[in-house]
């Protein structure tokens, strides 16, 4: 039940241009739900890395960053960033909590991957991050470490999805044929501000369809704001 539930939720939101930060179980769910998407049961047991990566096995907090003990080769639950992922951290390597042993061995066709950790022992890369336009999901759980720095970019990065929806909905209103997806929610966002590509959309796909060439709105900030037009019904 669960399960269904879950994943009629998450294709929702995938195909209703919906803004979702997905944590753990909805990355993996939303891999697995997707054409071409893979998902692997056991980290350990099929080989792909060589020590756990549940941290509680070793008596770590879930809001602290993941250590391997020195009997284990030591070192960091440390997620390589690219793209996107990066551009929000301000990184392209941040250490994270880690509480997962399942994981998602394919990305499904239509998500991207932007983070991933990479194991000495085996020499394999598991999979961190994956995203599409509308979606930032990953494996370790930010929620758990809020003043983190990457808490405070991924769930910083949600202030800001509202836009998006709203200006979506005028495009719906307008009757457009098809919808544009946005430039990368990125270029660092912070608790409530946006990036320079998200003004851009926005004043884009605000502006009525006759003067969207000549006239441009002013979501977030800025000196000058102009109303939207109010949208066809």
């Amino acid at each position: 039940m669960r399960d269904r539930f879950e994943a009629e939720l998450v294709q929702t939101a995938r195909e209703s241009n919906v803004f979702t930060l997905g944590i753990c179980r909805t990355m993996q769910l939303t891999n697995a739900i997707g054409e071409g998407g893979v998902m692997g049961q056991d980290l350990l047991s099929h080989g792909k890395v060589g020590r756990s990566h549940v941290m509680m096995n070793y008596g770590l907090d879930k809001a602290e960053i993941m250590r391997w003990p020195e009997e284990e080769g030591g070192g960091e639950h440390l997620v390589h960033a690219r793209g996107e992922l990066a551009e929000i951290f301000g990184n392209s390597e941040v250490p994270t909590n880690s509480i997962h042993h399942q994981w998602v061995q394919k990305a499904a066709s239509d998500l991207e991957v932007v983070g991933w950790v990479h194991d000495e022992e085996t020499g394999e890369d598991v999979i961190e991050a994956t995203r599409r336009w509308n979606m930032m999901l990953v494996q370790f759980h930010p929620e758990y470490r809020p003043d983190s720095v990457e808490g405070k970019a991924l769930l910083g990065m949600l202030g800001r999805s509202w836009a998006f929806y709203f200006a979506d909905q005028l495009e719906a209103g307008r009757g457009a044929a098809h919808r544009r997806a946005p430039p990368p929610r990125s270029s660092r966002p912070l608790a409530s501000s946006s990036s320079d590509a998200d003004r851009q959309w926005l004043n884009e796909e605000l502006a009525p369809p006759a003067v969207a060439a000549s006239r441009s709105y002013c979501v977030f900030g800025g000196s000058a704001r102009t109303a939207p037009a109010t949208p066809k019904r």
